[in-house]
């Protein structure tokens, strides 16, 4: 294996090493580590915290980059455990405190915009073009819980999208969700820009963090770098995923107050009760039923709510 540089850091075969992505402001600069691994291999980048309070996702990244021995790895590991600082730090919903932008809408960048728009620029040209494939670790924001399930990519490269696929089977989940890999937008853009097979793996809730979610994002990430043979063993793979199975969102009609009548991940049938929007005085003003059969996949965290807030996601099982 050959040095890792960024920036003014090396990574040396058989070392691990620890630096900061220069962002020009030096309080928000991304922490990043390199497993440069002893023996020839791929390089993977993975990242968490492109959405800042995601936390179970960064919990479960900054646990990778003590767990993995360099001697045992073929190939090289970049790990950023939380891309966007402001976010992390100012508990901010989805964008940044400092420019009112989503990170996960503003790939590749712009090396002379906003913060947001340098960080992504940032981490695709000195970060993500040294690598052969991009994990990008996700979950639940502030205001979500989200089951576990990986969006996959497309881009129209059938040889990239197989992988893309590939490695989204290597998760503990059912639900596979494949995306369009565009020009600007998401970090799967890298998929159709840079020419490396992207996912996006999805679990959890910033509060309270679920060790079941950590360990969604540890176990799957440990059997993609086994499936691209990076570190030894077979992968566990799921081959009977549902594949982009239909996601029926349930919104609120009203402001008023949520009581839930479900669970993440329950299975449910078609017209069950999964809650009621209340008035202020207790009164029901609306019912929640679900759409079709599937699992909740996702659930609204806030007991206040306003109208036209998205409460529920229902995906399908067929």
């Amino acid at each position: 294996m050959s040095q890792i540089i960024i920036g003014g850091t090396t990574a040396e075969p058989g070392s691990i090493v620890k630096g900061f992505l220069d962002t020009g402001e030096p309080e928000h600069n991304p922490p990043f580590v390199i497993i440069n691994g002893s023996h020839l291999g791929k390089t993977v980048t993975i990242l968490a915290g492109t959405h800042g309070t995601e936390h179970p996702s960064i919990e479960a990244v900054i646990r990778l980059t003590t767990m993995i021995n360099p001697d045992q790895l073929s190939g090289a590991i970049i790990a950023v455990p939380v891309l966007n600082i402001p976010q992390f730090l100012e508990h901010t919903q989805f964008t940044s405190p400092v420019d009112g932008l989503n990170m996960n809408s503003e790939f590749p960048g712009a090396p002379d915009g906003s913060l947001t728009q340098r960080i992504a620029h940032k981490i695709f040209t000195e970060i993500v073009s040294k690598s052969d494939a991009l994990i990008d670790c996700h979950g639940g924001d502030i205001n979500e819980d989200i089951a576990g399930f990986v969006v996959a990519s497309s881009s129209g490269n059938h040889e990239l999208d197989k992988i893309s696929l590939e490695m989204a089977t290597c998760y503990p989940t059912a639900l596979v969700h494949v995306f369009p890999s565009e020009p600007q937008g998401m970090s799967n853009s890298a998929q159709h820009l840079i020419g490396i097979p992207c996912i996006q793996p999805e679990a959890g809730t910033p509060y309270p963090i679920r060790e079941e979610a950590v360990q969604f994002h540890i176990e799957g990430t440990l059997n993609v770098l086994k499936y691209l043979q990076m570190l030894p063993g077979e992968p566990k793979r799921n081959l009977n995923q549902l594949i982009s199975p239909k996601r029926l969102k349930l919104f609120s009609e009203h402001n008023g107050v949520w009581n839930s009548r479900c669970q993440l991940d329950q299975s449910v049938k078609k017209g069950d009760v999964l809650g009621f929007i209340k008035n202020y005085y207790g009164d029901i003003i609306q019912t929640i039923r679900a759409p079709a059969d599937g699992i909740i996949s996702m659930t609204r965290c806030y007991y206040a709510i306003k109208q036209e807030e998205l409460l529920l996601v229902v995906s399908t099982l067929t």
